[in-house]
C-alpha cells in the first residue's frame, strides 16, 4: 500500500509539472498567445490620454512559447523574438535569435515594461518619462 501512494504522489507531481521555456506567467496572466491592440496611452504634456484603437484593420502581436514573435504592427513587425526579464516586468524585442543568456535590459532600446489591467496586457515605452504605452486585448493560444 505504501508503494501504491509513493507512485501515486510521483505520477501527481510528474503530470502536474511543466516548463515554460521563459514565458510569462504571473497569477492569472500569461503572455503567450495573440495580442490585439486596443488603446494606447501617451502624455502630451499636461495630464495623460488614453484613446481606443480601431479594431479594423486588426493591429496583432503573436509572443509564442518558444520565445519567438511575429506581428502586423509596424514598431514590432521586424522583431521575431523576445526574452522576458527575470521579474516578468519588461520584455525586449529582437531582430536575431538572442540566445538563451537572460538579456540585460540596462542599455536595449526594445524594452518595455509589462503591466496587467485586469485582462489588459499593457506595454509600456522604455525611456516615456510621463507616460506612454500600448494596451492589448487577448484573442488566441500560442500555436505552440
Amino acid at each position: 500500500m505504501k508503494s501504491r501512494l509513493i507512485v501515486l504522489a510521483f505520477m501527481m507531481l510528474l503530470f502536474s509539472c511543466r516548463e515554460d521555456s521563459g514565458f510569462l506567467k504571473n497569477g492569472d496572466h500569461e503572455i503567450a498567445g495573440t495580442w490585439l491592440n486596443v488603446e494606447k496611452g501617451y502624455s502630451p504634456g499636461a495630464g495623460y490620454v488614453t484613446e481606443e484603437v480601431p479594431e479594423n484593420p486588426a493591429l496583432t502581436i503573436r509572443l509564442e512559447r518558444d520565445l519567438r514573435v511575429s506581428s502586423n504592427m509596424e514598431a514590432f513587425s521586424k522583431f521575431r523574438f523576445y526574452r522576458l526579464s527575470s521579474d516578468s516586468s519588461r520584455i525586449v524585442f529582437y531582430e536575431a535569435d538572442p540566445g538563451p543568456v537572460t538579456p540585460d535590459f540596462s542599455g536595449v532600446q526594445n524594452t518595455y515594461g509589462i503591466e496587467w489591467a485586469g485582462s489588459m496586457l499593457k506595454l509600456s515605452y522604455r525611456g516615456c518619462i510621463e507616460g506612454c504605452h500600448l494596451g492589448f486585448r487577448y484573442l488566441a493560444k500560442p500555436a505552440n
